[in-house]
């Protein structure tokens, strides 16, 4: 009986290794920097007396389902600890109404990229300050895999979203070279520019008057612009080397030894033909080309 007793300290920390192992497996099997950030909150208690308080992650606070708590922690912890009284290295820290707190690092390449901070109404065992080590080194891990793995996914698909966008600008710029190689002149490139952006295109001359309509509504008196706004409007156009917003309309302008020689006006009502990066222009040269347009 005294040896079975004299065992039970070795076999609850064996037990604790074994669920510590398990739970490594688990966390890198997860994806998610959330589902991380809840599991490892799941586990801070089933490895003794000590409670999660909060962990910092990535820049933030993050949010964690505590157990037994049943609302999320969210912010500083609602003990009131400030980002700045976090120990480089870890270490105990002040919390209120916590008689021992201890902020464990969450330990990157280049130092702690966060902390796991618990607390406990007394000081913990030295074996379970170890465990509480071993979890922070395994949350630190899985957390850096999955912020790196979102990264190269957000990288892959800007990465594919620029390859579309080239495809489609030289799909454009194919197209409407072969509308001017063709002589279909200004119908020809209003037209194309119609086709490829389901938007009406108008050019007109640097005066403002019309030259060619394509698509839906074309007025039966082309509206004249007052002079002084429409020299704004071009020398603004010709200044940002890129379409222009002028109310519902993107102008585009084609230049000619520093002077406007032909205008693309784009009717864009619901102002969806820019990107959101403000990129997608629509231009033309002096030869009446176009050389991209939004999709």
């Amino acid at each position: 009986m005294v040896g079975s007793r004299g065992d039970s300290p070795a076999r609850e920390q064996l037990s604790a290794l074994r669920s510590l192992l398990v739970l490594a497996m688990l966390l890198t099997q997860q994806d998610s920097q959330a589902t991380i950030v809840t599991v490892v909150a799941n586990a801070v208690e089933s490895l003794g007396r000590c409670r999660l308080k909060g962990i910092y992650f990535d820049g933030r606070w993050q949010d964690a389902q505590v157990p037994g708590q049943g609302a999320a922690t969210a912010g500083p912890p609602r003990t009131g600890l400030a980002t700045a009284e976090l120990p480089p290295g870890g270490g105990q820290v002040e919390l209120a109404g916590q008689p021992w707190a201890w902020a464990y690092p969450l330990s990157g390449p280049h130092g702690p990229a966060g902390y796991l901070i618990v607390g406990a109404a007394e000081p913990p065992a030295e074996s379970e300050r170890f465990l509480l080590r071993v979890l922070a080194q395994q949350a630190a891990v899985a957390l850096a895999n999955a912020h790196l793995r979102h990264r190269e996914r957000a990288q892959a698909a800007e990465l594919q979203a620029a390859n579309l966008a080239l495809r489609r600008s030289m799909a454009i710029h194919e197209r409407l070279t072969r509308v001017a190689m063709a002589g279909e002149g200004q119908e020809g490139i209003a037209r194309a520019v119609y086709e490829l952006t389901d938007r009406t295109a108008v050019i007109e001359d640097r005066f403002g008057n019309l030259r060619a309509w394509a698509g839906p509504d074309r007025p039966k008196t082309y509206p004249r612009a007052d002079p002084r706004q429409r020299k704004r409007i071009l020398t603004h156009a010709m200044a940002a080397a890129s379409p222009v917003r002028e109310g519902e309309r993107l102008v585009s302008v084609a230049v000619l030894g520093g002077a406007p020689m032909g205008v693309l006006v784009l009717h864009d009502p619901e102002g969806t033909g820019l990107t959101a990066s403000g990129r997608c222009p629509v231009t033309i040269s002096a030869s009446q080309t176009t050389s991209s347009t939004c999709s």
